[in-house]
């Protein structure tokens, strides 16, 4: 089944044309994860409870989306990819030393655009990043967009597969106008990721920069043991 068939404009640039069917995981991670002959598994226990009002397993998303063109994919996309999978098959072992500045960037821009393209194989009510955060990702080519926050963490039992969860929020910040004070409404989300023992977490929205997170997010437990890595925390993450 294709999601987004009718859809002829690439969600990332714009480019009205013929668009690329793709997996909604990066191919190369799915067949990491399930190789030939290996089952997917359909439930996880008990330890990733707190996802469960939200989540869906990697069974249910190997659904082909619509919604790239191919200089994006081949040029743009497919490139970064290649950067970033040794790496990732490190980290997603539970392996880990000090992130530099520029591995910060590269996997916060993996977790948001892997986000992005997960999150279309979604309804389009369940769907957290706003339409115009993927167009900012375009044009920033290699870090998310301003109103992101991208947190990494390890978990000590290795998850068998994947696990993605998002939540949606709508919010309204105040502007103040010729006219008086004035509510605008934005969209704001959170999203998980779990691959074997990675987790990835975003928090994002697309309001002004004068947002607070604490108002948006008023129980923000999930990432209390998780190290922000987008906008960078340090030189060095351990």
């Amino acid at each position: 089944m294709t999601h987004g068939a009718n859809l002829r404009v690439c969600i990332f640039c714009g480019w009205h044309g013929k668009l690329t069917r793709e997996d909604a995981w990066p191919s190369w991670l799915m067949r990491e994860l399930f190789p030939r002959g290996v089952p997917i598994r359909k439930t996880f226990g008990t330890n990733l409870q707190q996802l469960a009002a939200h989540a869906k397993v990697a069974a249910d998303l190997r659904t082909k989306i619509e919604a790239v063109c191919y200089p994006c994919n081949h040029d743009w996309l497919g490139p970064k990819e290649a950067e970033i999978k040794s790496k990732l098959l490190t980290w997603m072992a539970g392996l880990h030393g000090p992130l530099g500045v520029d591995d910060q960037r590269q996997l916060a821009f993996w977790t948001i655009k892997t986000t992005m393209t997960v999150q279309l194989a979604y309804p389009a009510s369940e769907r957290g990043v706003p339409r115009n955060q993927y167009r900012q990702l375009h044009a920033n080519t290699d870090r998310p967009p301003t109103g992101v926050h991208v947190f990494v963490g390890h978990q000590p039992e290795r998850v068998p597969g994947n696990l993605f969860a998002i939540q949606p929020i709508d919010f309204t910040h105040p502007e103040l106008t010729p006219l008086g004070l004035r509510m605008n409404p934005y969209r704001a989300y959170q999203a998980t990721l779990v691959i074997k023992r990675l987790v990835l977490k975003v928090i994002g929205h697309n309001g002004p920069p004068s947002v607070q997170l604490p108002r948006i997010f008023p129980n923000l437990d999930a990432i209390r043991d998780l190290t922000e890595i987008w906008p960078p925390s340090s030189l060095f993450v351990r």
